[in-house]
C-alpha cells in the first residue's frame, strides 16, 4: 500500500462514473433482450408497417414505439453517464505518470473511432433495409472493426492500473467481445444472401438478440475490471506520480515559501516542514 498523497485523485471519480455506466447498460442489455424476445412477432409487424408507412398499423403499436423511445431514451442518459466518465478520467491522465498518460490518450482515440464506426455502420444498415443490399457486407465489416476498436481502448485505458491478474480477465473480455462480433456479422451476412436459411425472419431475430445477449458477458468483465481499477486506487496499491504536480501549500502557512530539501530515502524534493515523505512514505521523524 502507497502512502495516502496530498492530492485528491480524479482518475477514481472517473472509473466510478464508468463502471455506474457500464453496470446499466449491461442492466439494460439483459432488459432489453428479454423485451425483443417477448415482442418480436409485434416488432416484425411494426417495422413492415414502418416500411409500407402503413399509418393504421402503426397506430396499432404505438405502445410498443413508446417502449423503444423510452429504452433509446435510458441509452441517451447512460451514454451521458460514460461520456462524464471518460471526461474526468481523461483530464486525470497525469496522476499516475507519463506512461498511464499515454496509454488514456490512446485509448480514448480508439474509443472514439470505434463510435464514429458504429454510427457509419447503423447509417449502412438503414440503407441496406432501403434497398441497398450490397451494404450489407459493409455493414459485417464496420460491426467488427468497431468492436475490435472498443475492446483495445478499454485494455489501454485500464491496463497500468490493473494487476496481471485484472489484465488476464480484461484481455478475455476483450478476445470474447470480438469474437461475438464476428459470429454476429457472419450470421447478419448470411441471412440477407439465403433468407431462407434460418426458417424465417422470426428465428433469425431470436438467435441475432441472443448473441446480443451474451455480448453482455465481455461488458459485464468490463465493467468488472474498471471496478477492480477503481478499487485499487482506493486501496492506494497503484502509485500514483506526484512529480506530475506543483507541491501544495494550504492553510496557515499558504503564500509561504520553503526552502526544499531531499527526501534521504527517494530523494524526493519536500518541504521543510513536511514529517512523511508523499512520494514514499518516510517518516522524516526518524531523522
Amino acid at each position: 500500500m502507497y502512502p495516502k498523497t496530498p492530492y485528491k485523485l480524479k482518475t477514481g471519480k472517473g472509473l466510478k462514473f464508468l463502471f455506474i455506466g457500464l453496470l446499466l447498460y449491461v442492466f439494460f442489455q439483459i432488459i432489453y433482450a428479454g423485451f425483443i424476445y417477448i415482442y418480436s412477432a409485434a416488432i416484425i409487424d411494426f417495422q413492415e408497417a414502418t416500411i409500407s408507412s402503413d399509418t393504421e398499423a402503426i397506430a396499432e403499436h404505438m405502445g410498443l414505439l413508446g417502449a423503444i423511445c423510452g429504452a433509446a431514451a435510458f441509452q441517451f442518459f447512460v451514454l451521458i453517464i460514460v461520456l462524464l466518465g471518460l471526461i474526468y478520467y481523461f483530464s486525470a491522465r497525469v496522476e499516475f505518470g507519463k506512461e498511464h498518460s499515454k496509454n488514456v490518450v490512446h485509448g480514448l482515440m480508439f474509443i472514439i473511432v470505434a463510435f464514429v464506426l458504429s454510427v457509419i455502420g447503423v447509417a449502412l444498415a438503414s440503407m441496406a433495409r432501403s434497398g441497398f443490399e450490397s451494404m450489407i457486407f459493409i455493414v459485417g465489416v464496420i460491426s467488427i472493426l468497431s468492436s475490435i476498436f472498443y475492446g483495445v481502448g478499454f485494455f489501454d485505458l485500464l491496463k497500468f492500473l490493473l494487476n496481471n491478474e485484472g489484465l488476464k480477465y480484461l484481455k478475455i473480455g476483450v478476445i470474447f467481445l470480438i469474437i461475438i462480433s464476428i459470429v454476429n456479422s457472419t450470421l447478419l451476412i448470411l441471412f440477407w444472401q439465403n433468407p431462407d436459411l434460418f426458417g424465417n425472419i422470426e428465428t433469425y431475430i431470436l438467435i441475432s438478440f441472443g448473441l446480443n445477449e451474451v455480448s453482455t458477458i465481455p461488458k459485464a468483465i468490463f465493467a468488472f475490471s474498471i471496478y477492480r481499477a477503481w478499487t485499487r486506487i482506493e486501496l492506494r496499491r497503484v502509485k500514483p506520480d506526484l512529480k506530475m504536480y506543483p507541491k501544495p501549500v494550504s492553510g496557515p502557512d499558504m503564500g509561504r515559501s520553503y526552502t526544499s530539501k531531499k527526501c534521504p530515502s527517494c530523494d524526493y524534493m519536500i518541504e521543510q516542514n513536511q514529517k512523511e515523505c508523499p512520494q514514499c512514505g518516510y517518516y522524516l521523524e526518524n531523522e
